[in-house]
């Protein structure tokens, strides 16, 4: 009863199959039996999940930047972003005859999580990318959630403000796409499973908050620090200098790499037992 206090856990009345454990679905039936399931009803299992306030409400946006000439590539891309649960917009699918192309292309740079510029000889030459690339930037330097994330597809001379950047290479179609799944996934859930959610959350309901939160939630969160409190929340993690390697990177993106090098070098319990650790940065950081 005490653990039901926390956020992040609720009690629920379920059925499981005898022979293997399991919940059984809606349906009544068992993911591993072949036959009818021996199920027992009325059980009570103390379950994790996140609390109202904290559900992820939405997928991940992503907004693809792309020359047309580059369309029958994109089109893969987009395919390929879709199948992963992300809300991509692309013009050909997110644009519908009689809307106005301006409005929805400025309503899907605002909805953006990421904006995906595909880099290529024909979009470095594109006005409509240079401008859809400059509203990003703006919206990035203003402080706001979204991603700027190149992606290169074939052999360019990457843009002056686009060098610094951390890119992806498609030119290695599958083994840039594993990449980029996992950076964009990152955004869509938490950063451990639930199993490993549940020894932290024992210690500490802040924990047991901020293990419930989405990537894109924290990194949300991590932006509310500023630049100055997020070096110092870096350095107590990781032991390194964000500026070293990041001096040039905006704040979201530095919030973006300290969640993914955090979750690389299994740091992530660190970097929840930090921010807990310092009322500022937990106010800040927590919904």
């Amino acid at each position: 009863d005490e653990l039901l206090q926390w956020p992040g856990f609720r009690r629920e009345e379920v059925s499981v199959c005898r022979r293997h454990d399991q919940i059984v679905t809606v349906d009544g039936s068992c993911d591993l039996c072949e036959d009818e399931p021996q199920t027992e009803t009325g059980l009570t299992r103390i379950l994790i999940s996140p609390p109202p306030e904290m559900a992820n409400t939405r997928p991940t946006h992503v907004f693809l930047s792309h020359a047309s000439e580059d369309k029958p590539f994109v089109d893969r891309l987009h395919a390929d972003l879709e199948s992963f649960g992300l809300n991509c917009f692309y013009d050909r699918e997110s644009i519908q005859p009689g809307d106005s192309i301006a409005a929805r292309i400025n309503q899907g740079l605002e909805e953006a999580d990421f904006f995906l510029v595909v880099l290529s000889p024909h979009s470095i030459d594109s006005a409509w990318v240079q401008m859809e690339t400059d509203a990003a930037f703006m919206a990035e330097a203003d402080g706001q959630s979204t991603v700027v994330l190149p992606v290169v597809i074939d052999e360019c001379e990457i843009p002056p403000l686009l060098k610094p950047k951390l890119y992806v290479d498609l030119r290695d179609y599958d083994v840039g796409l594993a990449k980029l799944q996992d950076f964009l996934t990152t955004d869509s859930a938490p950063l451990t499973e639930s199993n490993e959610r549940s020894k932290g959350v024992s210690f500490s309901p802040c924990v047991s908050e901020l293990s419930a939160m989405t990537g894109g939630q924290l990194r949300r969160g991590l932006t509310n620090l500023g630049r100055d409190e997020l070096i110092l929340l870096w350095f107590d993690t990781l032991e390194t200098d964000m500026e070293d390697d990041h001096r040039h990177d905006t704040l979201g993106v530095c919030a973006m790499q300290l969640i993914l090098s955090c979750k690389r070098t299994k740091h992530v319990e660190d970097l929840y037992k930090n921010i807990c650790g310092n009322d500022n940065w937990q106010r800040s950081v927590l919904p």
